[in-house]
């Protein structure tokens, strides 16, 4: 979990939706609003949401009234800057509900490098409310304020900022009018019954075609437990051949251990280790393949996370402070929405 708090950016009614749109059921939620702080709170240890009226919300969470008249983001940047106390902020617009985990892990990594505020980017257009605001911009949002000038974008390309760049314009996708809300909902309850009760999806309609997915990830040690596995002098075995076999294992399980995944009758499952000595580390990539009706990312990327959790703990009494990073979906091929490679 991330350590920097998240700020949901709540806002109000809205001109073009007509209506106040952190209100509006969303996701098996009352609102859209607790939708998006259930979610957050499973990745930041602390989210909080920026409102003006926090007493309009049917539901317990960590709010930061806002107390300026004008309607605008650069009120809760002031706000969230005055009432804690961080360094650094997660910042989301409420109406953004599918920027997932990966999207933010991206952004922190970069943050991580720079320590300066890093915001998405949706190809060439900069996605204000999605990044990291660092407490360095805190003046110029008090400027801002004072001189009831709100353009966000104009300001921030004054100041050193980071950037990263995305092309899934579906995670990046705004409920600005009501015909965006109604297709969100549609895109957003594939698991969820007319009665907003978890389902598996039929894909019994779907055509079996060919499917491969790669996925990777790291981890990254200290010096002294990778010349142990290198060397092959852990005491509980060889730890890279029981990572292969753990992470073809992790691959069928699958399943079991994610609640809307399919159980699925692959064709293939391979798992390569490369060795990482400038990190010191190694790499995972593991390749899952049928013909079928539904996909196998989820089956590349649990073998991958199963992998080099079992080389933690294989080398956890060397290194406790052993890193899993940059767990993604590097590849993949057929069904309806076609081909991605990262």
């Amino acid at each position: 979990m991330f350590e920097i708090p998240c700020i949901i950016f709540a806002g109000g009614k809205s001109s073009r939706m007509g209506e106040d749109k952190t209100l509006l059921p969303f996701g098996g939620y009352s609102t859209l609003c607790e939708f998006q702080y259930k979610r957050l709170k499973q990745i930041f240890n602390r989210v909080y949401i920026v409102t003006k009226e926090p007493s309009k919300f049917p539901f317990e969470a960590n709010f930061l009234e806002e107390s300026y008249s004008v309607f605008a983001p650069t009120a809760g940047f002031v706000t969230l800057f005055g009432q804690l106390s961080d360094e650094a902020f997660f910042v989301l617009s409420v109406d953004t509900p599918f920027i997932d985990f990966a999207i933010i892990e991206q952004i922190f990594l970069e943050y991580k490098k720079t320590n300066q505020t890093t915001l998405a980017k949706l190809h060439n257009k900069i996605e204000p409310l999605c990044g990291i605001y660092t407490r360095s911009l805190e003046q110029e949002f008090v400027k801002m304020l004072q001189n009831n000038e709100h353009k966000l974008s104009k300001m921030l390309q004054m100041q050193h900022i980071s950037f990263v760049t995305f092309k899934e314009e579906k995670k990046f996708f705004n409920l600005n009018y009501q015909d965006d809300y109604i297709k969100a909902r549609e895109m957003n309850l594939t698991h969820l019954d007319e009665k907003d009760r978890p389902k598996m999806v039929d894909v019994s309609s779907k055509d079996a075609t060919t499917r491969v997915a790669i996925a990777s990830g790291k981890i990254q040690m200290s010096q002294e437990a990778y010349d142990n596995i290198v060397n092959e002098q852990n005491k509980k075995g060889p730890v890279l051949q029981t990572a292969v076999i753990a992470a073809i294992m992790g691959v069928k399980q699958t399943s079991t251990l994610i609640p809307m995944c399919h159980p699925l009758n692959l064709s293939g499952i391979n798992c390569d280790v490369e060795e990482l000595p400038e990190l010191p580390g190694f790499k995972l990539i593991v390749t899952t393949k049928l013909t079928g009706q539904t996909g196998v990312e989820m089956e590349a990327l649990t073998g991958v996370s199963v992998g080099l959790l079992t080389i933690y703990d294989m080398v956890k009494a060397i290194d406790k402070g052993m890193v899993l990073h940059e767990i993604q979906l590097e590849k993949k091929s057929g069904g309806k929405n076609g081909d991605y490679q990262r």
